[in-house]
């Protein structure tokens, strides 16, 4: 993996965990979550009229429905409990339930070094658990899970459909509905959009950023390992939290991470 795929996937890792951060922070989650889907799918969207998603519509309608459940649920988890907790156990769930749904489903058998990732993201898992289940937090926890859930259902929906399509006009499609859908169905009006808009705007910005710098990673280094680098974000999430719980939830998000790692190695 080259230096430069490196940079850019920790670059990436970065941006993602600071918008995490500003999303969790006080304010109108729900709006300011949808405008950021919103603007950020407004962003890509010139490419998707250059080079439209034509023939990905089944892939486009469950991708839209995956996002807008992670929207939701991500602001549930969000609004019960600490980032240090919510934040890496939706993300380290997605690659544990991929490796099973591989498992049951394709009857593929993990070698030595993603049955020990396996193990490794569980015990991390279960120390935040452990640390949600002191503070009262296992609701948020609950989310979290359910978060990770619709994570993996996306990322599986989206590479299936990347491989006849555009990949950044096809999620300019995605973000900008998802968004729409959640601004409708939660029946956001003028006067949340007007004061979520400079929140919404900011996050959707950076998400699109960490977004963008991952498809150059890609150019630079293999999927696999750009997915697993990119679990680092958790630990950022962590330090950059500044909440109570912070050296039991570093060192459990660490493990986390490492065992995501080693799963997607």
């Amino acid at each position: 993996m080259s230096a430069a795929a490196i940079a850019l996937v920790l670059a990436s890792a970065l941006v993602h965990a600071v918008w995490n951060r500003r999303i969790h922070q006080p304010g109108d989650r729900v709006a300011a979550m949808a405008l950021a889907y919103t603007v950020g799918g407004l962003m890509l969207m010139p490419a998707a009229v250059i080079d439209p998603p034509t023939g990905a519509g089944w892939f486009l309608a469950v991708s839209i429905a995956f996002q807008c459940a992670y929207q939701v649920l991500m602001i549930a988890s969000y609004s019960r409990g600490d980032l240090s907790v919510t934040y890496p156990v939706a993300r380290g769930v997605s690659p544990l339930l991929v490796v099973i749904g591989g498992t049951i489903l394709l009857d593929e058998t993990p070698d030595a070094t993603t049955a020990v990732g396996i193990v490794v993201l569980t015990v991390g898992l279960f120390g935040l658990a452990a640390i949600a289940s002191r503070s009262a937090q296992l609701d948020a926890v609950a989310f979290a899970v359910a978060t990770g859930v619709a994570i993996t259902g996306y990322t599986i929906t989206d590479a299936r459909a990347v491989r006849d399509v555009e990949p950044v006009g096809y999620f300019a499609v995605v973000a900008f509905c998802a968004g729409v859908v959640v601004l409708a169905g939660a029946r956001i009006g003028r006067d949340r959009i007007r004061s979520a808009l400079p929140v919404g705007a900011q996050v959707g910005a950076m998400q699109m950023i960490a977004y963008v710098m991952i498809l150059f990673a890609l150019e630079r280094a293999q999927a696999g390992q750009v997915a697993s680098l990119r679990q680092v974000s958790v630990v950022i999430g962590v330090l950059i939290a500044g909440e109570a719980a912070r050296r039991r939830a570093f060192v459990a998000s660490s493990l986390v991470a490492i065992g995501a790692i080693l799963v997607a190695w």
